[in-house]
């Protein structure tokens, strides 16, 4: 450091910065802090990565709304910017040894997250095998739901932008709890950014978080939503009764809720939405869709509620629409 500040008085001598040192560690524990505060220092430029990107968040607000992302990959569009930065930020940093450089890297990611409330644990292990190879063992537990898991498939997509892999993994909903024990891959030790083998390793490793057997232990919600996007499944009732108890209220809202001008347009679309009909772009024809044409049951309430709104008229499978 000498050789880099020659101006510097700090650095003229051991004596010297270790006077300097001791001196502000004092001034620190005067102002009522204690050596367990210097883990909570976060380095200016991870500082600066990760604040740019997070806010304060008020939890009663926002964790509820996290839950309906709960097994939803991250956009990884978005967060491969902030993950990229901090792979910038370790390449600049890579040193001849790269599991030390690692190791440091690691720490400062480690040194934001204890100064949030995100954590409850937060251990980052490295244990060296044979010549540059390594395992990690990964620990996170919070007292916050929902944004813990979110984090988590942040921080696994941090991994595999680094060129680690999870090998295997322990989560525990009740303890909000998550272990990933990870292995390097060739990537770990390449130092191009080469961006879209990294983004191939981070999908892996969120995958591995949100995959069906996880979801199958949480509320159905979950895989209803997950089956939701597909256009060739479609929503069945066990009988009338059923049907109409569950439809009305809906239809009811959406006539108290939406302009009456396109109301009718509105029934088409939520039928639409059901995988019951396909409309075209114009919302002037629609066909029936679903398993063997659809129930008749739920054929006929589709047809009676939209007859209420318009005249149709049938040709073949389509429906065309007249409003009245």
């Amino acid at each position: 450091m000498q050789k880099k500040y020659p101006e510097d008085d700090r650095y003229k001598s051991i004596s010297s910065f270790c006077h300097h040192s001791l001196e502000k560690v004092l001034e620190i524990f005067e102002k009522g802090k204690t050596l367990d505060d210097f883990d909570k220092v976060v380095d200016a430029e991870t500082e600066e990565l990760y604040g740019s990107n997070s806010f304060r968040a008020f939890i009663p607000l926002h964790e509820p709304a996290l839950a309906m992302n709960r097994y939803e990959e991250i956009n990884f569009d978005f967060v491969s910017r902030l993950v990229f930065a901090l792979m910038r930020t370790y390449l600049k940093n890579h040193e001849d040894d790269p599991i030390e450089s690692a190791q440091r890297w690691f720490e400062r990611i480690r040194s934001y997250y204890m100064t949030t409330n995100l954590r409850k644990i937060f251990n980052i292990e490295i244990s060296r095998l044979k010549g540059d190879n390594f395992l990690v063992r990964f620990e996170f537990s919070a007292d916050i739901a929902n944004a813990h898991f979110e984090n988590c498939k942040f921080i696994a997509a941090v991994f595999g932008c680094l060129g680690v892999v999870i090998e295997d993994l322990v989560y525990s909903k009740k303890q909000i709890y998550v272990r990933f024990d990870l292995v390097p891959t060739d990537l770990f030790y390449d130092k191009e950014i080469r961006k879209k083998e990294r983004i191939k390793l981070m999908k892996n490793n969120v995958a591995k978080l949100i995959d069906y057997n996880r979801i199958l232990e949480d509320k159905d919600f979950y895989l209803w939503t997950k089956l939701a996007q597909y256009d060739d499944i479609s929503l069945q009732f066990k009988n009338q009764y059923s049907l109409e108890k569950r439809i009305k209220p809906i239809l009811d809202n959406i006539r108290e809720s939406a302009d009456r001008r396109i109301y009718p347009q509105k029934i088409l679309k939520f039928f639409e939405k059901l995988h019951w009909i396909r409309l075209d772009e114009m919302l002037t024809s629609f066909q029936i869709i679903g398993p063997d044409q659809l129930d008749s049951e739920i054929k006929d309430t589709v047809i009676e509620f939209i007859s209420d709104y318009y005249n149709i008229t049938k040709k073949k499978e389509m429906y065309y629409l007249e409003q009245k």
